[in-house]
């Protein structure tokens, strides 16, 4: 038995939902014992459980798609995985470039590095370097961070896992 207790309004609320008491215990059952993490062994790439794709088969298999998904056979499956490229795909934009498209997007950018998640880890990284963060920031050295963010010279969070 489970250290959480359901009230009555809970429960009822529970059954409302279509979920069975049993399932709900089992659930918090999982939330309070846990559960052993997963080992990743390696990322999946093209050619190790990756296929690319060419645009011909591209074509076919959209044409496919169209009309499973007209038929009623198909849904959109939308994975969670994956390298983060595209969540990054302005910032190389930017790399490549060497610059933002607008002073505008280069002051949004360094005002909201401090509320990104990888902050630390980023000026982290940039110090076993020897770069001070700080003085890049102040001297609005944006392709730097971006190098850092970007390439193996840093994160690479753009080849990373999305959910890592």
């Amino acid at each position: 038995m489970t250290a959480v207790s359901l009230s009555k309004e809970d429960l009822r609320a529970i059954l409302e939902r279509g979920i069975e008491e049993r399932e709900i215990r089992r659930q918090i059952d999982i939330f309070e014992k846990g559960v052993k993490p997963v080992r990743l062994d390696r990322p999946a790439t093209v050619g190790d459980g990756i296929i690319r794709i060419s645009p011909h088969e591209r074509a076919e298999l959209l044409a496919l798609h169209d009309k499973a998904a007209g038929d009623g056979r198909m849904l959109k499956f939308v994975p969670a995985s994956g390298a983060a490229s595209r969540m990054f795909k302005d910032w190389h934009g930017c790399y490549r470039s060497g610059r933002f498209d607008s002073k505008g997007q280069e002051a949004s950018f360094l005002r909201d590095l401090p509320r990104f998640a990888f902050h630390g880890d980023l000026k982290d990284a940039m110090a076993r370097n020897g770069r001070d963060f700080e003085t890049i920031i102040s001297e609005k050295r944006c392709n730097d961070i971006l190098e850092y963010i970007l390439t193996p010279k840093g994160l690479h969070y753009a080849w990373l896992p999305k959910a890592l």
